[in-house]
């Protein structure tokens, strides 16, 4: 965002953040619980129970939820 005032120039940046899985040597980007079981469709099924048993909200707590399924699918191999 800029803004100009008289002769200062005001920039403000909005922080943004990315997250991506690294699946079969390449980088996926993963923006919601949605993108992350599409790109993990093999253990689809085990995830969503995953997800649900342990009550991890992707709005809310999308770091941690994110950090859990990437270990927990990682064990299903």
């Amino acid at each position: 965002h800029e803004q100009i005032e008289g002769r200062e120039i005001h920039i403000s940046y909005e922080q943004k953040n990315r997250y991506f899985i690294l699946k079969d040597g390449s980088y996926f980007a993963v923006r919601n619980k949605k993108s992350v079981l599409n790109l993990l469709v093999d253990r689809k099924p085990e995830l969503k129970r995953f997800l649900h048993q342990h009550k991890l909200s992707f709005p809310k707590e999308r770091d941690e939820a994110l950090t859990r399924i990437a270990e927990y699918y990682d064990t299903l191999k």
